[in-house]
C-alpha cells in the first residue's frame, strides 16, 4: 500500500522546520546591567554560554514542528494507492449499474426470461466488496433497488419484475445511471445494458454519456426468432360516426402493419364490443406494408363500450390488439329552425353543408321558429336560427336551452330587423342588431381580422386549410356589441362580423350575414363547410372525447379548481383500485401505464357513470429495426469507451483517487488542531516566565 503525493513539490516547505528550531536555539535571557565604578583594574574573561545551544520548551517545540510538517502534507495531497488495481485511492470493489429493459417487446418470445437470467448472472458474479443498483426502464427509468451489496434483495427484486407497456427509450435510463455512477467512491464502475436494442427507442443525447474510466456491458436478448417472420401489428383503429334512425353508429376501421418481415402475412381481424366478437374480415399485409380494415357499422349502446380489434399471432402478441371506449354523445344534434315565409331552399347550403359532417357527425332536424315546444329542444346541442327571428314565447324557450348548458348560432338576414325581435329575444343575444349595410357598390367586403387563437378559426391556421379572407360578402347586418361580447371576427371596414357572449352555462353566437349565396358567395368557397362546422361544434359545446390514450399519457379528470377535495377511485386495466386527487387546485389527473381499460369512479357522486378510458401502446415499439450495441456504446462512453464482458475495471486517475479519499482535509485538521494548542501552550509558559521574573 504505497504512500503517493499529488502535489509533491509542496514538501519542500518542510524546509519551514528551521524556523522553530532557530527560535528555540536563540537564548532570549535579557541581562540586567549593574553599574560599577570602575573596570580598570579587573581582567577581561572571554565568556561561553552553553544555554544558548540548548533547546528549551520540547513540548512547544515539537507541536510547532509537527504542525509545519502537517501543512506541508496537506499541500502535498497525499493518498494511499493499492497494488494491483492501478493507483486505487485505498478503496476496492465495483459499482454496478444494471440496466434492464421492460418496454413491451420484450415481451417476444422468451426475450424477457434470457433477460433477467443475464441480470441475475452479473448479481451472483457481485464479490462481496461489490454494490450494485438494478434499474428498469421503458419511456422513463424507476429504480428499483438503491446501490447495495445485498444479493438477495437484487435477486428478490428481479423475480418480482415484470415485462411493461411503455415503449423503449434509452437515454433517460444511461443518463440516471451516470448520475449514479458518478456520485460513486468505489474505484471501479460499470454500467450493464439488458436489452433487445430497438432502434426507435435511441436518441444519442449529451445526457446519456456515462462518467470517464466507465466500463458499459450489453447483453442483446433481441435476436430475431425466425428469418422473415416480421412483427404485425394493430397501430389504429379510426371511427366513423353516423345517425341512422335516430340511433347513433360507430364503423371502425383497423390499421395493421407488418413490419420488418419478407413475406406477406395473411391475418385475420376481429372486432370485439364488450368482450363479444361481432365481426371478422380477412386481409393481407404485404412485408413492411400496411393494410386497413372496415368494419360493418355497430350502434353505440347507452353508458361505455369496450371495443377491440385483434389481428394476427406471433412473437409480440402485446401490439395485435388494439382498444377503444365507445359512449353516446359524440354526436351533435342540431335543430335548424327557419322563418315562417322563408322558402323550400331557404337553408339548403346549411343543410348540405351540415350533413356531411363525421368528426362528429351531426344529426339535423328542421322546424320553424316560431312553432318551437319545449319538447323540440330536448336533447338538442344547439338551435341554428337562419334568419329566423323568434317570438317571445319561442325566445323564453330557447333562452332556457342556452342557460342550460345548450348552444344558439343565429344568422341574420333580411327577416333579421331589429323590430322582429321582442324583448326577451333581444336581451338574449350578443349584440344588438341594426340596419343592413350593402357593400355591393364598392364590390363587398371580406373578412380581415379573425382570432386565428379561438375553437372556431384555430383549424384555419394550418397550411392550405382555407383562404378565409376569399369570400365576398355584399350585405351584412350592422351589430352593436354588448359589453360582455366578444367579437371574433371582423369584415375588412372594421364591423363585427361574428360575435358570441356566454349565457348561464351555454353560449350565443351571432353571424352578421346569410349562409347561402345571396348576400355573400361564402356558400360556395372551399371553407364554408369546415366554418359551418366550427361554428356549430363551438356553439353547441362540443368537445372531442378520445377513444383512447397511449401508454405514458395523462388522464384528466374533473376540472381546474374543482378538484381539491373530489377524489376518484380508478380501476387498472391490472385489477388494482388507486386513488386519484387534485393537489393544489389543479384537476386530477393519472399517467396511464398499461395497455388496457381504466375505468374511474367518483366515491361521493353515488349514481353517476363511471368514465371508461381504453389505453394502448405506443405503435413506433413494433417496429422491429435494431440498433447496433457497439453503437451505443461508442457513443456514452468516454474516448469511445470500451464494451466490457461484464467485468471489466475502470482505472481510476490520481487525481480521481486522491479525490476519494480526502487525506489533506484531516492533515489540515490536525495542523488547525496543533496551532491553538501551540498558542495556548506558548501563553501559559510566557505568563509562569513573568511571575518568576
Amino acid at each position: 500500500m504505497p504512500l503517493a503525493f499529488l502535489t509533491p513539490w509542496f514538501l519542500a516547505g518542510l524546509a519551514l522546520l528551521a524556523v522553530p528550531i532557530a527560535v528555540h536555539l536563540i537564548n532570549r535571557e535579557r541581562k540586567q546591567p549593574v553599574a560599577f565604578p570602575s573596570l580598570m583594574f579587573l581582567r577581561q574573561v572571554p565568556h561561553r554560554s552553553v544555554r544558548r545551544r540548548r533547546l528549551r520548551h520540547l513540548a512547544l517545540f515539537a507541536l510547532r514542528c509537527l504542525a509545519i510538517v502537517l501543512l506541508a502534507a496537506a499541500f502535498a495531497r497525499p493518498f494511499v494507492g493499492r497494488a494491483g488495481a492501478g493507483p486505487g485511492g485505498g478503496l476496492d470493489g465495483r459499482e454496478v449499474v444494471i440496466l434492464l429493459d421492460r418496454s413491451y417487446s420484450m415481451g417476444a418470445g422468451d426475450r424477457w426470461v434470457r433477460a433477467t437470467a443475464a441480470a441475475r448472472r452479473v448479481v451472483d458474479a457481485l464479490a462481496p466488496q461489490d454494490r450494485a443498483t438494478l434499474v428498469l426502464f421503458d419511456e422513463q427509468p424507476a429504480t428499483v433497488v438503491q446501490a447495495t451489496a445485498d444479493r438477495t434483495s437484487l435477486g428478490a427484486a428481479l423475480g418480482a419484475v415484470r415485462v411493461g407497456s411503455g415503449a423503449t427509450r434509452y437515454d433517460p435510463a444511461l443518463a440516471l445511471a451516470a448520475q449514479v455512477l458518478a456520485t460513486s467512491r468505489l474505484p471501479r464502475r460499470e454500467a450493464v445494458l439488458v436489452t433487445d436494442f430497438q432502434r426507435g427507442g435511441w436518441r444519442g443525447s449529451d445526457e446519456a454519456r456515462l462518467p470517464a474510466g466507465t466500463a458499459l456491458a450489453t447483453v442483446d436478448v433481441g435476436a430475431a426468432t425466425r428469418e422473415g417472420a416480421g412483427n404485425v401489428a394493430v397501430t389504429g383503429v379510426d371511427l366513423a360516426r353516423d345517425v341512422q334512425a335516430g340511433r347513433e353508429r360507430v364503423a371502425p376501421t383497423a390499421r395493421l402493419v407488418n413490419a420488418g418481415g419478407s413475406e406477406p402475412r395473411d391475418v385475420v381481424a376481429e372486432l370485439e364490443i364488450n368482450g363479444r366478437v361481432v365481426e371478422s374480415k380477412s386481409a393481407r399485409v404485404e412485408p413492411n406494408g400496411a393494410a386497413s380494415v372496415t368494419f360493418a357499422p355497430v350502434p353505440v349502446a347507452e353508458g361505455w363500450s369496450r371495443g377491440t380489434v385483434r389481428a394476427g399471432r406471433d412473437a409480440l402478441p402485446a401490439d395485435n390488439a388494439f382498444h377503444f371506449a365507445l359512449a353516446r354523445g359524440q354526436v351533435v344534434s342540431v335543430l335548424l329552425a327557419e322563418g315562417p315565409g322563408a322558402r323550400a331552399d331557404a337553408s339548403l347550403f346549411l343543410r348540405r353543408a351540415l350533413a356531411v359532417g363525421n368528426r362528429p357527425p351531426f344529426d339535423v332536424a328542421v322546424s320553424r321558429a316560431r312553432t318551437l315546444r319545449a319538447d323540440d329542444l330536448t336533447g338538442r346541442s344547439v338551435v341554428i336560427l337562419d334568419d329566423a327571428p323568434p317570438d317571445a314565447a319561442t325566445a323564453r324557450l330557447l333562452a332556457a336551452h342556452v342557460r342550460s348548458g345548450g348552444g344558439l348560432l343565429v344568422v341574420l338576414g333580411d327577416a333579421s330587423a331589429a323590430r322582429a325581435w321582442p324583448g326577451d329575444a333581444a336581451q338574449l343575444l350578443p349584440a344588438a342588431i341594426g340596419d343592413v349595410v350593402d357593400r355591393s357598390p364598392q364590390g363587398g367586403t371580406r373578412l380581415a381580422a379573425v382570432d386565428r387563437t379561438h375553437p372556431v378559426f384555430a383549424p384555419f391556421n394550418a397550411p392550405r386549410s382555407g383562404d378565409l379572407a376569399a369570400a365576398r360578402v355584399l350585405r351584412y347586418r350592422a351589430l352593436d356589441p354588448a359589453a360582455d361580447a366578444s367579437v371574433l371576427a371582423r369584415f375588412a371596414d372594421g364591423a363585427p362580423a361574428l360575435v358570441e357572449r356566454a349565457v348561464g352555462r351555454g353560449r350565443v353566437v351571432v353571424w352578421a350575414s346569410t349562409l347561402d349565396n345571396f348576400w355573400s358567395d361564402l356558400a360556395v368557397q372551399p371553407v364554408f363547410v369546415p366554418l359551418v362546422h366550427q361554428m356549430t361544434r363551438h356553439a353547441a359545446g362540443y368537445r372531442d372525447a378520445r377513444p383512447w390514450l397511449t401508454v405514458g399519457q395523462t388522464l384528466g379528470l374533473g376540472a381546474e379548481g374543482q378538484a381539491a377535495g373530489a377524489g376518484w377511485a380508478v380501476e387498472t386495466p391490472s385489477g388494482k383500485t388507486i386513488e386519484v386527487r387534485g393537489v393544489g387546485g389543479a384537476a386530477p389527473a393519472l399517467t396511464v401505464s398499461e395497455q388496457g381499460f381504466y375505468v374511474a369512479r367518483r366515491p361521493d357522486a353515488a349514481g353517476a357513470p363511471a368514465l371508461t378510458v381504453a389505453a394502448n401502446l405506443d405503435a413506433a415499439e413494433a417496429d422491429p429495426a435494431r440498433v447496433e450495441p457497439a453503437e451505443i456504446v461508442r457513443a456514452v462512453t468516454a474516448g469511445g469507451g470500451s464494451r466490457a464482458s461484464g467485468a471489466a475495471a475502470a482505472t481510476l486517475t490520481r487525481a480521481d483517487q486522491e479525490e476519494r479519499q480526502g487525506l489533506w482535509w484531516y492533515l489540515l485538521v490536525g495542523a488547525l488542531t496543533l496551532l491553538a494548542a501551540e498558542t495556548l501552550l506558548s501563553n501559559r509558559l510566557s505568563r509562569a516566565q513573568a511571575s518568576r521574573g
